[in-house]
């Protein structure tokens, strides 16, 4: 198998969730860059960082929340509260100014804990959304260098 999920922000949620739907010949990967799984907004970050000037605010989280997850409680909006034994295993992305940081930890432990292989890094220099400007940012060209590397390796081996 050789197929993978991968996904940023929401779509780090939507892989995570696809990986938990679809653990039996499902994906051979997953790679989950600053994802959102706990659609509560119960995580540390949403307190400590809610008053840092960034990409993500508490307002639009709560905006695409109102869109996308009636029921917070669900693991379909929230993978956090899932079933995840089984499931592929997982690169987690995290970085130092996001709000998603916390439940993305979170996740990656939640992954360790079902027995799930997981690579877990948080890049603290970089933020919310630091996959969409990589050009800007050198340290996210050399993590994603790295990251597309080591999937890649995963992938073909």
């Amino acid at each position: 198998r050789r197929l993978a999920v991968a996904g940023d922000s929401a779509g780090g949620n939507l892989a995570a969730v696809i990986a938990q739907q679809v653990r039996v010949d499902g994906p051979a990967r997953q790679l989950l860059i600053y994802p959102g799984t706990e659609m509560g907004l119960t995580g540390a970050t949403h307190r400590t960082l809610a008053d840092v000037p960034m990409l993500l605010t508490p307002e639009n989280v709560r905006f695409y929340l109102d869109c996308y997850a009636p029921d917070v409680r669900d693991p379909r909006a929230s993978p956090l509260l899932g079933d995840v034994a089984g499931v592929a295993p997982a690169t987690v992305l995290t970085c130092g100014f996001d709000l998603l940081r916390a439940e993305g930890q979170a996740y990656a432990e939640h992954l360790r804990a079902a027995g799930v292989a997981v690579e877990a890094i948080c890049h603290p220099g970089l933020t919310h959304g630091w996959i969409n400007i990589l050009g800007l940012l050198p340290d996210a060209r050399r993590v994603w260098a790295r990251v597309a590397a080591d999937f890649g390796a995963a992938l073909a081996g």
